[in-house]
């Protein structure tokens, strides 16, 4: 993983859990089929870090990041965007 984390000049996400090297791993998988992601979880788990990584990692890269925090959303519209 040093390799990706030096590529893409982006934090590192840390820690040594199954869990974690899950997330590691799918990264590059999903990062390439261009479909828009739900991230989950609760303050400061490192949701923005796994969503940069996704970004990086994907055919979107040259493309403005956008950040969306659904609790500032009207629940009815992302119904709408997400289902």
């Amino acid at each position: 993983m040093e390799n990706f984390n030096t590529q893409y000049k982006q934090p590192s996400i840390i820690g040594t859990s199954e869990s974690i090297n899950r997330i590691r791993e799918m990264i590059p998988l999903v990062a390439d089929y261009g479909l828009n992601i739900l991230i989950c979880g609760e303050t400061g788990v490192g949701k923005d870090i796994v969503a940069q990584r996704l970004y990086y990692a994907s055919p979107r890269a040259g493309n403005p990041f956008i950040k969306v925090i659904k609790n500032y959303l009207n629940k009815q519209w992302m119904r709408v965007k997400t289902y």
